[in-house]
């Protein structure tokens, strides 16, 4: 029998309407949103669904939106399936690895059993809010650089980087072998993307964030974000996560300590990630929450794999099926 992994997305899949169709169809979504807006203190559930766009794109707004989107997915995935955790799964639906992309790790959190979703909410809420503070001293961006190889796009960015001493430009997701995200303060991301121009990149997309995520433009709030994640309650997972920034599996609490306190400031290493996926053999890959970002990506790095986008009603029923994708 196959194995199943579990993929959960980040920042920059947000949109408006967002979770909107799975709260209508289902009760165990519906008490996710209302646990969401009574422990931010704050309707995440009508800004998801009605926006408007600006409002929800900040940061402080994105992330927990984001978070609270998949982890309703993944609720209703469970009340289909007549479960309450990932762990409970029948062994034909239950992934033996699970995987998500930035703040899509704290939902994988949350799927492996390690923390639980309100104290998961909270964290990332002090992650979403400190990101924010850093993004307000070092306003930058972000933007996907597809056509050029990571080795290629590294050199451009120490070249940027070496026009000012000061800047801050860098690889902050290592998405496929042909896609990366660079991110940076405003200049040092200018001078980095007219290089990639200048060199021929066919394709350079700016994203929906307004950061230098992943890079040292977090680092003025690394000491408190440390901070909270020691005292966050995590427990060991039930199931492995495989980390962000290292790649590795993780099973331990002070692993996971390690790896989210450094996650701010490191880059994202999801072309590993995914590699780790399709070595195990994991087939089918879901990913659930909004969009199909990921789905995507390994869809072009491993077209023999299966990979499910799970962010609509139907998808979530079709799963409830143990024979599905099988």
């Amino acid at each position: 029998m196959k194995s199943r992994g579990f993929i959960f997305p980040g920042q920059g899949v947000q949109r408006v309407g967002m979770g909107a169709d799975i709260a209508e169809h289902s009760p165990a979504a519906q008490r996710v949103y209302a646990a969401a807006d009574s422990i931010l203190g704050m309707e995440i559930s009508t800004l998801s669904f009605a926006g408007p766009l600006n409002t929800l794109t900040e940061t402080r707004n994105a992330q927990p939106a984001i978070f609270t989107a998949s982890v309703a997915f993944l609720a209703a995935y469970l009340e289909v399936c007549g479960v309450t955790a990932v762990s409970d799964l029948p062994r034909a639906l239950q992934p033996s690895l699970i995987a998500g992309h930035s703040i899509g790790e704290f939902t994988a959190l949350v799927a492996a059993g390690a923390i639980g979703f309100e104290d998961g909410l909270r964290l990332v809420q002090t992650r979403s809010a400190l990101m924010q503070r850093a993004v307000e001293d070092v306003p930058g961006g972000m933007t996907a650089v597809i056509g050029v190889s990571p080795q290629v796009v590294m050199q451009l960015c120490a070249r940027a980087r070496s026009a000012d001493s000061e800047s801050v430009v860098g690889i902050a997701s290592f998405n496929t072998p042909q896609q990366v995200v660079i991110a940076g303060e405003k200049a040092g991301l200018a001078r980095a993307v007219a290089m990639l121009k200048e060199h021929g990149a066919p394709f350079l997309i700016p994203l929906r964030v307004r950061g230098a995520f992943h890079t040292k433009a977090m680092a003025s709030v690394q000491d408190e974000w440390r901070a909270a994640v020691e005292a966050a309650p995590l427990v060991p997972p039930d199931i492995p996560i495989v980390a962000n920034v290292s790649a590795n599996l993780l099973t331990t609490v002070d692993a996971l300590r390690h790896e989210l306190s450094v996650q701010l400031t490191s880059p994202v290493r999801w072309a590993a990630t995914i590699d780790m996926l399709l070595r195990r053999n994991l087939d089918p890959i879901l990913e659930l929450g909004p969009g199909a970002v990921l789905t995507r990506m390994i869809e072009r790095i491993a077209p023999a794999t299966t990979a499910v986008s799970v962010h609509s009603p139907r998808a979530v029923r079709q799963l409830a099926d143990a024979g599905a994708y099988d």
